[in-house]
């Protein structure tokens, strides 16, 4: 991220402070994907390690990065309420 700011020729100030918003719109924007696919910590069910891997890659496919993807994906049920979730 800082890295993409830096080559639009922000200023690494400037570049500091937008980075930690830029991050939490990004996992906002995953955990919101995440629900509306009911996949992650929102499934109803557990899924076997190929159709998280499919899940994975529909999440990178709409733009999230993949370590991202993965960290949404293996969130507990149980924590998601510490998470701040979208609207």
């Amino acid at each position: 991220m800082h890295d993409a700011l830096r080559h639009a020729g922000v200023g690494q100030e400037d570049a500091g402070a937008v980075a930690d918003t830029l991050d939490d719109a990004a996992e906002a924007a995953a955990l919101a994907f995440a629900r509306r696919r009911r996949i992650g910590p929102f499934a109803l069910a557990p899924v076997e390690r190929d159709r998280r891997e499919k899940q994975v890659a529909a999440m990178v496919r709409a733009g999230h990065a993949p370590a991202l993807a993965r960290r949404i994906l293996s969130l507990d049920p149980a924590d998601i309420d510490e998470v701040v979730l979208p609207e």
